[in-house]
């Protein structure tokens, strides 16, 4: 039975699940710093929280330029 510790942590797959897009994306964002992550051991993984706090700043600046126009 996973704890809620477990699911409160994922790995790239998880992630890419979780925001319905492919670990390559995953691991672009998190090369490029806009996906924080942690590596331990051999593993890189990433808190839930942090993963949704990414999707709502992206969700945000994506109605901004909706809604501002084109600059």
């Amino acid at each position: 039975m996973a704890t809620t510790h477990d699911q409160d942590v994922l790995n790239k797959q998880g992630v890419a699940k979780l925001l319905n897009v492919s670990p390559r994306t995953v691991q672009y964002w998190t090369d490029t710093g806009l996906l924080p992550s942690v590596k331990l051991g051999g593993r890189r993984l990433y808190l839930r929280e942090a993963v949704l706090e990414f999707l709502r700043s992206t969700s945000a600046l994506s109605t901004e330029e909706t809604t501002d126009g084109p600059r």
